[in-house]
C-alpha cells in the first residue's frame, strides 16, 4: 500500500496537472484480530487522501451467519468517505449468502453490489476458472467501473466518484434482493453506455 501510494505521488510529480488518476483495488478483508490492523487501515485513508479511489469487498461468511460486516475491515469502513464497500450478488440479481449483509444494529456496510458469483477469471497456468462465491470479485468489477469514470473525467476525486457510482445506481440501477426478496438498501451497479455523456462536473464543496 505505501508502495502504490508512493508511485501515486510520483506520477503526480512528474504531470501534476493532466494525468490520469488511477484507480487502488483494496482486496484486504482481515478480522479484526489480525496484526496491524490499525495501521493497514490508515494507510487505506492515506490512498483516498493522496486522491486514490479504494475499492473494498464487504467480506465473506462460509458460515452463513457467523459475521457481520463490522467485524471484518475493511467492511468496517463503510463511513469513510473516499472507500467503496461493495457486495456480491448472483446472477438472479440476489446477494450470494456469502456475501455478508449486514452489522450489528441496521448497519448495512455495502455501498453497492455487483457480480460475485461464478465469475470466470485467470488463474495460475495461463489458464481459466469459475469462482464460485467471492465478493473481491464484486469488488473488481466496481473498480473498473471507477476507473472508466476516471478515465473520461480525470479530475474527480474519489469522493464524487463515489457518490456518482452509488446515487447513479440508486436512481437507475436495479435493485439488489436478499434472500427472501427483500430489496436491500444497495442497488446493483450500473455502468452507463458509453453512449450517454458522462457528467464531469464536480460540486464545489467537493
Amino acid at each position: 500500500m505505501s508502495a502504490v501510494i508512493n508511485d501515486y505521488k510520483s506520477l503526480k510529480a512528474v504531470d501534476p496537472v493532466s494525468h490520469r488518476r488511477g484507480v487502488a483495488v483494496s482486496q484486504m478483508s482481515y478480522p479484526l484480530t489480525t496484526n496491524w490492523l490499525a495501521h493497514i487501515e490508515e494507510l487505506t485513508r492515506d490512498m483516498y487522501r493522496e486522491g486514490i479511489l479504494v475499492v473494498g469487498p464487504v467480506g465473506d461468511d462460509v458460515n452463513f451467519g457467523a459475521f457481520d460486516c463490522t467485524s471484518l475491515s475493511p467492511g468496517r469502513m463503510y463511513y469513510e468517505p473516499g472507500i467503496i464497500i461493495v457486495g456480491g450478488s448472483t446472477k438472479n440479481d440476489k446477494r450470494h449468502p456469502n456475501s455478508i449483509v449486514g452489522g450489528r444494529g441496521a448497519v448495512h456496510c455495502a455501498h453497492i453490489y455487483a457480480p460475485g458469483h461464478e465469475v470466470i477469471s485467470s488463474v495460475p497456468g495461463n489458464n481459466y476458472a469459475v469462482i464460485q462465491a467471492n465478493t473481491a470479485y464484486a469488488a473488481a468489477h466496481v473498480a473498473g467501473a471507477a476507473a472508466r469514470l476516471r478515465t473520461i473525467c480525470p479530475e474527480l476525486t474519489p469522493f464524487y466518484v463515489k457518490d456518482s457510482l452509488i446515487t447513479g445506481s440508486l436512481a437507475h440501477g436495479v435493485p439488489c434482493l436478499d434472500l427472501d426478496d427483500s430489496p436491500l438498501p444497495a442497488n446493483l451497479l450500473r455502468v452507463p453506455h458509453r453512449s450517454e455523456p458522462a457528467e464531469c462536473t464536480q460540486p464545489a464543496r467537493r
